[in-house]
């Protein structure tokens, strides 16, 4: 068997991305859809695939896009904000129960920030551990210093989903205010800035990462540069071009156990099969009827600020 490829790029806005990609069934009649970047248009990509009973294997995703029942059609390779979130709050329940009393979620009110918020509070309740103070806050009107003073006698560890911006405001004013929580934040919203923090903070910011280069296998590597020799792949994009290889690579794997006798119902049930699939460039992939993530999990590194560096603590987390 051969496998043709036809490509569809993002748009500048997930409603451009959803239409172009609607058209683009409509014209070539893919049999699925592999390595999808879904650039925000997770919700509108993910009815489309239903509507369409078509396969989106290995998407990849910022803000994977969950619902009760889940979407039959979609497989995603990685976590996104929601997962990175809730291995934040299993790894702070796990390390920080007996030394913090006071802890508090402090979220952009947007939709996808609050869903990740109400995560961390689901989690931390699992763990039977006392309420957070949950603080929504408006991205355009933040005001970090306003914010400190208010936090400052309520919380000795802070929960931050927003954006890299505001949080280095947080910390600037935690700073001036003679503040020192621990902070823990997904990485979807870190930059290089991060390691410009107060050095007063130095391994006491946490961030969670859905993979690490500790997930490259020798194997998966040696295929990725045969790869990029091959195909003259430029050197300035390598994570996306390997989370793509990772997904390429679940969707013929699962042909492979097909066999002959193909279809899309057939690709779904060998996806559902998955369990503890290497792909030599991720952490290991299990997909099941109820399970639509394949790394369902994330690890989470604190910052070393004097060595600009990552320092992974407590090793992967599996969520459930």
């Amino acid at each position: 068997r051969q496998i043709e490829l036809r490509f569809v790029a993002t748009q500048d806005s997930p409603e451009a991305t959803a239409k172009s990609v609607r058209e683009f069934l409509a014209r070539e009649q893919p049999f699925a859809l592999c390595a999808g970047f879904l650039s925000g248009a997770d919700e509108a990509l993910s009815a489309l695939a239903a509507e369409k009973e078509i396969p989106l294997v290995g998407a990849i995703s910022n803000q994977t896009f969950q619902q009760t029942p889940p979407n039959r059609f979609v497989f995603y390779l990685l976590g996104g904000l929601n997962e990175q979130a809730r291995a934040l709050a299993v790894f702070a329940a796990r390390q920080f129960a007996d030394k913090v009393s006071r802890a508090a979620i402090l979220h952009f009110d947007d939709k996808a920030s609050t869903a990740a918020a109400e995560s961390i509070t689901a989690e931390w309740q699992k763990a039977g551990l006392p309420g957070l103070e949950k603080i929504a806050i408006t991205a355009q009107r933040f005001d970090a210093t306003a914010t400190v003073r208010k936090l400052k006698e309520r919380a000795e560890l802070v929960f931050f989903i927003g954006s890299n911006a505001a949080q280095n405001e947080l910390l600037a004013a935690a700073e001036r205010l003679n503040w020192r929580p621990t902070l823990l934040a997904p990485s979807v919203q870190a930059g290089r800035e991060m390691f410009d923090a107060p050095a007063a903070f130095d391994r006491k910011i946490f961030l969670a990462y859905p993979t690490l280069p500790a997930d490259l296998q020798a194997s998966g590597v040696a295929e990725y540069r045969r790869l990029a020799e091959a195909a003259k792949l430029p050197n300035n994009s390598r994570p996306a071009q390997l989370t793509a290889l990772a997904s390429a690579k679940l969707l013929t794997e699962a042909l492979r156990r097909i066999g002959r006798d193909l279809n899309r119902e057939k690709l779904i049930e060998s996806l559902e099969r998955f369990y503890q699939f290497k792909t030599g460039l991720t952490p290991a992939v299990s997909f099941s009827a109820n399970r639509r993530i394949g790394a369902l999990g994330a690890y989470v590194v604190s910052i070393d600020l004097k060595a600009k560096t990552l320092t992974p603590v407590g090793g992967w987390i599996e969520l459930e």
